[in-house]
Parts: structure tokens; C-alpha cells; sequence
């Protein structure tokens, strides 16, 4: 996905988080530059300035408000999601949430404590 893409994705998501009255939110993404992008405390005065600039005047709006990155191979979640809502048509999910996605959001949390295990 173009950087560009992520970073509208990423606004996206914490407008939608303080649309639905989120007080405190950690928003995680794969993307490095992105999430660096995001923690500086400085204008940004590069190609998509703009939004991230955006994005930081919408954290203001949280009571904690926590960016992190991880790794490509433990977003999994993120990434499954993604393509079962590219499967999907017209599906928003605010309590209940299909199996699928219990299932797989189960398998990564099990497959992130066997990691800090060994």
C-alpha cells in the first residue's frame, strides 16, 4: 500500500475512534517512517505533511492518545481485517464481531505470548 494510502487509513482510524467517543486509544501501524512521522514534535513539511499534521491535531482530542510501530509480521490482525473487508460489502462491526476475526485476533495474542516466552 502506498504510504500515502496507510497514512489516510491511520487518520481514518482515529477519526473513527473519536467519532465513537474513544477517550483513550493506542494505534498501532507496520509502518516506521509513518509512526515516527507521527511521535515528532515538529511541523511537517514534507509530501504529506498535511495529514499527519491532521493526525496530531486529532490526538489532542483523546484523554491518552499512545502511537506505536510493530513489526509487518505481528500485524497480522490488522492485515486479515483488511482483506476480509475487501471481501465484504457494507459490514460494520461495533459489538459483535464475526468468529473469523475473534479466531484470528486469538491465534496472533497466542502466538505473541509464546514469543515472550522463549
Amino acid at each position: 500500500m502506498l504510504p500515502l494510502l496507510k497514512l489516510l487509513d491511520f487518520r481514518l482510524a482515529i477519526q473513527f475512534a473519536y467519532d465513537m467517543g474513544f477517550q483513550n486509544i493506542i494505534v498501532e501501524g507496520d509502518s516506521l517512517n509513518m509512526v515516527k512521522a507521527l511521535k515528532l514534535h515538529s511541523d511537517d513539511n514534507f509530501y504529506f505533511g498535511l495529514v499527519i499534521n491532521d493526525c496530531k491535531s486529532l490526538s489532542c482530542l483523546f484523554s491518552s492518545f499512545l502511537v506505536s510501530h510493530v513489526q509487518r509480521a505481528d500485524n497480522v490482525v490488522v492485515h486479515t481485517l483488511a482483506k476480509f473487508a475487501l471481501d465484504s460489502t457494507n459490514s460494520i462491526w461495533i459489538e459483535e464481531i464475526p468468529f473469523y476475526i475473534v479466531y484470528v485476533v486469538a491465534t496472533n495474542l497466542v502466538r505473541v505470548l509464546m514469543k515472550s516466552f522463549v
